[in-house]
Formats: structure tokens, sequence, C-alpha cells
């Protein structure tokens, strides 16, 4: 038996809903890891509307490091972003791969899940 090339509709609507729930449990996680009123976040409803300004990556940050990264968003994602990448490559050799001048960085949510 030879398997088909391309995905069949019920595979790949099956692939789709798994992602889905995939990214909301992550989504519920971060809310619950991020709840502590100091950090004012509102993540919405998606991972990619939550991560819009990168204060999720600096809230998350602070709650692994408490004593020693500080919780300090600026005004700009681009910012935020660049923090959080340095840090994270500092802190747990995790490569800078995508570019915090780039507004569109983490519009992606595999991106995102890179990170995570």
């Amino acid at each position: 038996i030879v398997a088909p090339l391309h995905p069949t509709p019920r595979q790949t609507e099956r692939s789709v809903t798994m992602a889905r729930q995939a990214s909301q449990k992550i989504l519920f996680w971060i809310e619950d890891y991020t709840a502590d009123p100091k950090y004012g976040i509102e993540l919405g409803t998606s991972l990619k509307a939550a991560f819009v300004d990168g204060r999720p990556f600096l809230a998350i940050l602070n709650r692994l490091l408490p004593d020693e990264f500080a919780y300090e968003p600026s005004e700009t994602a681009t910012e935020n972003y660049a923090k959080a990448f340095a840090e994270f490559e500092t802190r747990y050799n995790v490569p800078t791969l995508l570019d915090a001048e780039d507004a569109e960085c983490c519009s992606d949510v595999k991106c995102l899940l890179m990170y995570l």
C-alpha cells in the first residue's frame, strides 16, 4: 500500500484541530504563568495577539528568574523583544533567530512556539 502524497481533507482538518488545541493549551499556561497583577498583561484569545508587545516574554523570564531578571518592559515591542531574545540566549542558550527590529517578528505562531 502506497500512502498518498498529499494529506486527505480529513487528515488536514485533524492536524489543524490539533494545532489549535496545542496553541490554546500553551495560551492557558502563559495566562496562568503571567497572572500576577504586577505584569498587567491581558493575553486575549490567541498567541499572536498575546505577544504583540513582547511583554509576556519579559514576564516569563521574570517568573523564571525573579531575583536576576527584573520585569521592566519598555514602551516599544522592539525593545521588549530585543531584551527578551538577548536574555533567552544568555541564560538558556536559545539562539536569537528572530529580528526584534522586524515589527512582524512574532506575528507567526510557529515563531512564538519556537521560543516557548
